[in-house]
C-alpha cells in the first residue's frame, strides 16, 4: 500500500532529509540534482558529493519551469527516482519517461517490454494515467505479465 507519493510499497521515492530549518523534508525524484539545496547535507544531489552523484552513466533529461521559462539539465536515474509518481499527473521526471522503465518496486509495473534491446517494465504511472508516449518506449511488441 502507498502512504503517499514518498513511500510505496516499502519503496521510497525520493529522498527525505534535514533541511536548512532542521526540519525533515522530502524532496521529490524531480528535485534529485535540480540545482537547488533542499538537503543540508547534499544528498538531494546540491552538496560535495552532488558532481559523482548527479554524473551517473544512467541519466536523463529533465525540465524545470523557471521565472525566466523553461530550462533542462542532465540528471541521475537512481533506484529511488525510477516510477516514482508524476509530477502534475502526467509529467515525469526524464522528459523521455526513461524514468518509469525498469522499475525497482514490482507493484509498479504495468507491462514487460523489450527496450533497447533488454527485457525490461514500464511503470502503471504512465499506463494508467493515460500518457500517450509511453508506447514510444518499447522496441516493438508488449510482454504480457506472468
Amino acid at each position: 500500500l502507498c502512504e503517499d507519493e514518498a513511500r510505496c510499497n516499502n519503496h521510497t521515492y525520493g529522498v527525505y532529509c534535514t533541511g536548512w530549518n532542521d526540519q525533515i523534508v522530502y524532496a521529490p525524484p524531480r528535485r534529485i540534482c535540480d540545482g537547488t539545496k533542499h538537503c543540508r547535507d547534499g544528498s538531494d544531489g546540491s552538496g560535495y558529493n552532488s558532481r559523482s552523484m548527479c554524473s551517473v552513466s544512467d541519466n536523463c533529461t529533465a525540465e524545470y519551469l523557471t521565472s525566466n521559462g523553461k530550462i533542462y539539465g542532465l540528471v541521475p536515474i537512481l533506484n529511488y527516482t525510477r516510477c516514482g509518481a508524476l509530477h502534475d499527473g502526467t509529467e515525469p521526471y526524464c522528459t523521455n519517461f526513461m524514468d518509469q522503465t525498469n522499475c525497482s518496486d514490482p507493484a509498479k509495473v504495468g507491462l514487460n517490454c523489450s527496450i533497447n534491446g533488454y527485457l525490461s517494465t514500464v511503470s502503471d504511472n504512465v499506463i494508467c494515467k493515460g500518457v500517450p508516449k509511453y508506447s514510444a518506449l518499447c522496441d516493438s511488441a508488449l510482454i504480457p505479465l506472468l
